[in-house]
């Protein structure tokens, strides 16, 4: 048997899927809590990336030393995209990680007469920019004198956590994830040095980058291969045909995402095109709210509880989950009727973070937990509902099925039925508990010489017949 090992450095977990080369059965998955987060200013999300390395390093060598199953032939690496963390010219972290959900992109900058990195870039260049992506963080850190003295490169947290795998010194980006942090070239993938060079901050910082399966180096005489972003892993390991698939992911945060065969300019849709692998790609939307609006909802029953009661609830999900299935349980359409206009966006878009959420068609006998409940579970899809509808007409042919992924679809079998009534589609879930760090697995395989190609090794996925 020859196995593959894929590790996903997430936003609240870092997960591990163990994969069969040539069934691609998952023969192990692990997941682990990433409680690395630090405090920094109000405006910042940070981790400790030491501490991340630390987590991997001590679960892979137990993978690793386990006789339950084959020692993996291949590593793999995928995680968070878009934030930064800054590294030596000995390939060390000499910063936290500054992650996708940072803000320092949007603050005002007196040096800039008020105006934020991220409206400077913009200014400067014309190009699409968002707070939390790699370059506006960087504007933002330069300009505030922050930048640590002894960097040498900047990378993402998956391309990191990959080079002190690897033993490397200096990170080697795969383009998944050097067009995560903007100001990126997605024709010849490469950074777009004039670019650079018109916001002051020139390509010194910027590290090597590569666009096809690569090994970068060895972890105890298993090869290791270049990281990618945890979007693009997630695509690989779910989506079975490409063409005229949609793929939805309702993790911390949302996305949308479908194939692409060549490059379309998507300027002023709220969409954009991602690198996938050899001139492919992939056309992504992504929500700040999707998991996390769920979050948002429970906090809110909570805490209403313990006003009414006086007394401490721990957890609102078990209350929410027994309304829903037994909603499911009745088997009647009436369960998908709501009333209630729920618009999640409670932490704004990437192109505009002032938006905020609303509630909305509030009637005197309407404005119920009941309601509050189903019309939430639709306005987390109707975001990614709206995305689609408004990237030039859709996939380029008939949309044929939708793969769904992430914790909230795993957990919630209603929102299943909420995305099949908005897309009118059947929705499909993929048997592997991780997809991103399976797709990780999946493309370590070929980057090692143990797959052919991509389209070989997608011929072993799998969905859940019972979903």
């Amino acid at each position: 048997m020859t196995t593959s090992l894929g590790i996903d450095i997430g936003s609240t977990t870092i997960s591990f899927a163990l994969i069969d080369r040539d069934t691609g059965n998952e023969l192990y998955s692990r997941t682990i809590p990433d409680d690395t987060r630090i405090q920094g200013r109000s405006y910042e999300v940070l981790y400790d990336a030491e501490k991340i390395c630390e987590k991997v390093f001590n679960a892979l060598d137990e993978i690793i030393e386990n006789d339950e199953f084959e020692s993996p032939s291949a590593i793999g690496v995928t995680g968070q995209m878009h934030g930064i963390l800054y590294v030596d010219k000995d390939g060390r972290a000499v910063s936290p990680l500054y992650s996708w959900m940072d803000k320092s992109g949007e603050e005002p900058l007196p040096q800039f007469c008020g105006v934020s990195a991220v409206d400077f870039i913009k200014q400067k260049t014309g190009a699409e920019m968002a707070t939390g992506w790699g370059f506006s963080t960087l504007i933002y850190h330069t300009v505030s004198g922050t930048v640590p003295e002894n960097a040498a490169f900047i990378c993402t947290i998956p391309d990191y956590v990959a080079m002190r795998i690897s033993g490397r010194k200096k990170p080697l980006i795969h383009s998944s994830n050097a067009a995560s942090l903007g100001l990126f070239d997605i024709k010849k993938y490469e950074f777009r040095a004039d670019l650079l060079e018109l916001t002051g901050l020139g390509t010194r910082l910027s590290p090597e980058i590569t666009d096809g399966t690569e090994i970068i180096g060895y972890y105890k005489n298993i090869p290791v291969s270049v990281a990618i972003g945890d979007n693009q892993a997630s695509f690989i390991a779910s989506v079975k045909k490409a063409d005229n698939t949609l793929l939805l992911n309702i993790g911390t945060g949302s996305q949308i995402s479908f194939f692409r065969t060549g490059y379309v300019d998507l300027k002023g849709t709220g969409m954009e095109l991602r690198p996938l692998l050899g001139g492919k790609y992939i056309q992504v939307g992504s929500g700040l709210c999707g998991g996390r609006a769920l979050a948002i909802l429970e906090s809110f029953f909570r805490k209403t509880a313990e006003l009414v009661t006086g007394e401490k609830c721990s957890n609102a999900y078990k209350g929410i989950d027994r309304y829903l299935n037994g909603l499911l349980d009745s088997g009647s359409e009436k369960a998908f009727e709501h009333s209630l206009n729920v618009d999640t966006r409670f932490c704004g878009t990437r192109q505009d973070p002032s938006i905020k959420g609303s509630i909305s068609l509030i009637e005197a006998d309407n404005f119920t937990p009941e309601e509050l409940i189903k019309g939430f579970m639709f306005g987390v899809i109707d975001e990614l509902k709206a995305m689609y509808d408004n990237c030039s007409g859709g996939l380029p042919g008939q949309l044929s099925s939708v793969v769904a992924t992430g914790g909230a679809i795993r957990k919630n079998r209603y929102l299943r039925g909420v995305i099949e009534r908005v897309f009118q589609c059947k929705v499909s879930v993929p048997v592997c508990d991780e997809a991103a760090a399976y797709g990780s697995a999946m493309f370590a395989c070929v980057s090692s010489g143990l797959t052919g190609s991509l389209d070989e090794a997608a011929v072993n996925i799998k969905y859940d017949e019972g979903e």
